[in-house]
């Protein structure tokens, strides 16, 4: 990591809202911006943020083109508090992908993959990729890609494990799944774009 970003990272709240123009002004109201650490947001700030991302990423996840593997768990299966309620069978994992052509290549995207907290550790979330490679071969896909930041070690190294590696369109990318360091990422992006080819 660069010394840069090893300063930025280390500064407080205070001195990066020095760096913004702290209000904005729309039609008759004021708006005033904050900068605040993920610990630092009260649970109504918490509430409130996904509540935003949430209603965001509506028109993403619910694209015409987009598909879901999704998991429902038994009555009495083990899940989140809300995973099973009265009996009823609801989701406890699913999978949002995409068919899609980059660069040339058949592929399937995964844009989301989310299994209820108590199921992690599972195999649910292998098997969901499995089940995504199988699509990609049964549909003539070369290749199972998605997105993941590079902070989420939990996610680099599950897709690790599940044989993805750095995909030669990933900023950073050097040779044979490497990325070059960060300090020469000329991009000096906060994700990697991983892979996996389907085999026929």
């Amino acid at each position: 990591m660069s010394r840069v970003v090893q300063a930025a990272k280390k500064a407080s709240s205070a001195q990066l809202i020095s760096s913004l123009q702290d209000t904005h002004t729309f039609r008759d109201s004021t708006f005033k911006l904050q900068v605040l650490k993920a610990s630092d947001l009260s649970l109504e700030e918490r509430d409130d943020v996904w509540r935003i991302f949430e209603n965001n990423m509506q028109k993403e996840l619910y694209h015409s083109a987009s598909r879901f593997i999704i998991v429902r768990g038994d009555s009495g299966e083990v899940g989140d508090s809300n995973a099973t309620q009265g009996g009823a069978c609801h989701l406890v994992a699913f999978s949002m992908f995409r068919f899609d052509r980059e660069f040339g290549v058949n592929q399937i995207y995964c844009y989301e993959l989310q299994v209820c907290k108590s199921l992690r550790r599972s195999g649910l979330g292998s098997h969901l990729m499995r089940q995504l490679l199988s699509l990609g071969r049964d549909w003539r896909m070369e290749k199972v890609i998605l997105t993941v930041f590079k902070a989420n070690m939990t996610a680099m190294q599950f897709y690790n494990a599940t044989g993805f590696t750095i995909d030669p369109t990933s900023p950073g990318y050097v040779s044979d799944g490497e990325l070059a360091p960060e300090d020469d990422d000329e991009e000096n992006v906060d994700y990697v774009i991983m892979s996996r080819a389907v085999r026929t």
